[in-house]
């Protein structure tokens, strides 16, 4: 079953839909303030949504390998998704990704029906492929999870910008996404950072697992004095994320700390106000 699902997932993540100029086929232009499953304060013009308490149960992030991409027409940049389920059970979910342009939701792949155990995370790698007739300016890449196309659970995000090529309008023809590597435990162990950093006023601390262990989390001031613990417990294998919130602490330099059995890894982050 699971070796059925992991040949699903990598063909869903062949699926993109294009976008270019004056392609609207697949675009949602009421992505920002429709379809999310509690209700929503509509920000006045924007389309903004200012209060959307979602469901507990899933903690999706989607990060660039590189923060703050800044990508040629015709380039490519790569970025990880990341889901875990944090219920005492089982959980179907659909996930959905893609670009916002000018307010507008191009989508660009789909995951749709996938179950996740309790406690349990699944992980990718994919690279975002931009045609060399994207318009120049700054973007949103966006994912949600929930019931496709309908209800939004939640939903994270990072920006990227589009840059004017210089090879003269190369590289990739249209909008794709390719998978670089499929859902699965993670071959060893490593702290992967945080996001965003600097941050203001909260910060996802992202590690993975190899092997289930025993894992604590830890903040320190530059003075060397513990001012958090974020997590102390046992911990399966997997890819993991937690977040802190900075919002009680003043401006600097922060060192988090985490060990996961003989494995301890240190690590600088910078809450700016």
């Amino acid at each position: 079953m699971k070796r059925n699902l992991l040949v699903t997932l990598a063909i869903l993540a062949a699926a993109a839909f294009g976008l270019a100029a004056g392609n609207t086929a697949k675009a949602n232009t009421d992505i920002f303030d429709q379809g999310w499953s509690a209700p929503a304060i509509q920000g006045a013009g924007s389309g903004a949504q200012t209060a959307v308490p979602p469901p507990a149960c899933c903690v999706l992030i989607v990060t660039p390998i590189i923060p703050n991409p800044i990508v040629p027409q015709g380039g490519s940049f790569a970025w990880s998704g990341r889901i875990c389920d944090t219920c005492s059970f089982a959980h179907t979910t659909d996930i959905w990704w893609g670009v916002v342009w000018a307010n507008v939701f191009y989508q660009q792949g789909s995951f749709l029906n996938v179950t996740l155990a309790s406690m349990q995370c699944l992980a990718g790698v994919f690279i975002q492929n931009v045609p060399n007739t994207a318009p120049t300016g700054s973007y949103i890449y966006r994912a949600y999870y929930g019931v496709y196309n309908s209800i939004k659970d939640d939903s994270s995000s990072f920006p990227f910008t589009v840059v004017a090529s210089s090879n003269g309008g190369g590289g990739n023809s249209e909008w794709g996404v390719d998978m670089q590597r499929d859902f699965s435990l993670p071959t060893e162990f490593a702290v992967t950072g945080n996001y965003p950093n600097p941050f203001n006023a909260s910060t996802s601390i992202n590690y993975q697992l190899p092997e289930a262990s025993q894992v604590t989390l830890e903040v320190y001031n530059l003075l060397g004095q513990k001012v958090a613990t974020l997590l102390n417990g046992h911990e399966e294998a997997g890819y993991h994320t937690v977040n802190w919130d900075a919002s009680q602490y003043s401006s600097g330099i922060y060192l988090y700390r985490l060990t996961a059995g003989d494995k301890v890894v240190t690590q600088r982050m910078t809450l700016l106000k």
